[in-house]
């Protein structure tokens, strides 16, 4: 009778031991149960691994689940193991913790509950007086905390690409030789430059320091074009030669003639932060901008060279020159800039600018060696601007 009385406890002896978790060894193969909240296991699969787990060998181990952490955690660990088992032949594989990859919280939320899922297959025996034989597959995930809530922490760890136009200096020369080859050019000239930079790192920028830093894309580069080419407009050319009484010869040259440069110039530049997320705490704004400039230079020049040698001192030559030009030079640009959405004033604005017209003279004397010279220079017209 009493022995009735205490197998009508044992239900409930069991249940009290799944509710209050633990760990539950086993003597006879040294083997480790650890319980969670019977809430989230199934009973009936339980019985069925627990029941069994006397026959496993002595490097089983079976693991229904974990206590889970409440600690408020910014980013934590996801771990998956997986392991079947057999009522007659024990434990057939075990995965091991394999790294599932990692998650994020926002500091209010609950790190989340381990999980594990059991599920059984009985097979028949193959043939009478054979035993059922029952597969039991359980998957468990754990989660782990790897960084708590507290102080942001940005990492120092900063990735860097550029990009840079190659110098092209052979192709450079070619076109420079080319085209000084033509009558009508005496100078041409022409650059190339330019480089684009991408930063990318972290940042606390948001005002809740206790929120992970963000990540940003920091931009900078510009790219340079300029030309000058330099017309040289046929003009008059004289020169004569005379001797007189066999005692002395001269030699003069004069030159004149009008000659026109032309200037051309561009510049398209990027700058600007971007984060991945923008608020006005972490304010993006990526700005592109460009310029454009046009110079004009004509010019109107002379140049007067002699030389007068004596023949009764033949070894003395004298030389003298004198010259003359005069110009008149401005320019015209334009220049703007685009702001992306993220920016606090998005949108574009530019400008077309007009340079000065500027005038310059100057007179010289060359003699033995020397160069005596006056310039002037004024202003004609003022420059300015026009936005847009």
């Amino acid at each position: 009778m009493n022995r009735n009385k205490h197998l009508t406890y044992l239900p409930f002896l069991l249940l009290a031991l799944f509710s209050i978790g633990g760990a539950v060894a086993l003597a006879s193969n040294s083997l480790t149960i650890i319980v969670v909240d019977s809430t989230k296991i199934d009973t009936t699969v339980a019985s069925i691994v627990v029941e069994n787990t006397l026959e496993l060998n002595d490097e089983a181990t079976i693991l229904l689940g974990q206590l889970s952490d409440t600690t408020k955690c910014r980013k934590y660990r996801i771990e998956k193991r997986e392991i079947v088992i057999s009522s007659t032949r024990g434990q057939l594989t075990d995965t091991g913790w394999e790294n599932m990859g990692e998650d994020s919280l926002n500091c209010k939320e609950d790190l989340p509950a381990d999980v594990q899922n059991c599920t059984s297959t009985t097979i028949p025996g193959a043939s009478l007086g054979d035993e059922d034989e029952t597969i039991t597959t359980c998957v468990y995930y754990r989660y782990s905390c790897i960084e708590n809530c507290g102080e942001c922490k940005a990492s120092d760890v900063i990735e860097t690409f550029s990009v840079a136009l190659p110098g092209w200096t052979p192709l450079k020369q070619a076109a420079e030789l080319a085209a000084e080859s033509m009558p009508m050019i005496s100078k041409f000239s022409i650059n190339v430059v330019g480089k684009v930079s991408k930063i990318t790192g972290e940042k606390c920028c948001l005002n809740d320091k206790s929120q992970p830093p963000v990540t940003y894309e920091k931009w900078t580069g510009a790219v340079s074009a300029s030309i000058s080419l330099t017309l040289n407009i046929p003009g008059w050319h004289w020169s004569f030669e005379r001797v007189w009484q066999g005692l002395f010869q001269i030699k003069a040259v004069v030159k004149l003639g009008p000659t026109v440069t032309i200037s051309p110039s561009g510049t398209v530049s990027v700058t600007g932060t971007k984060y991945s997320t923008c608020k006005a705490d972490c304010a993006c704004c990526v700005t592109t901008s460009y310029t454009a400039t046009i110079g004009l230079k004509v010019a109107f020049g002379g140049e007067v060279e002699a030389s007068i040698q004596l023949y009764f001192w033949p070894h003395t030559q004298f030389r003298a020159g004198a010259y003359a030009n005069s110009s008149l030079s401005s320019s015209l640009g334009s220049s703007g800039t685009y702001n992306w959405d993220e920016c606090p004033k998005p949108g574009f604005s530019g400008k077309v600018s007009y340079g000065a017209l500027k005038g310059n003279a100057q007179f010289g004397v060359k003699f033995k060696g020397y160069d005596i010279s006056y310039s002037w220079e004024w202003t004609l017209l003022p420059g300015g601007s026009v936005p847009f």
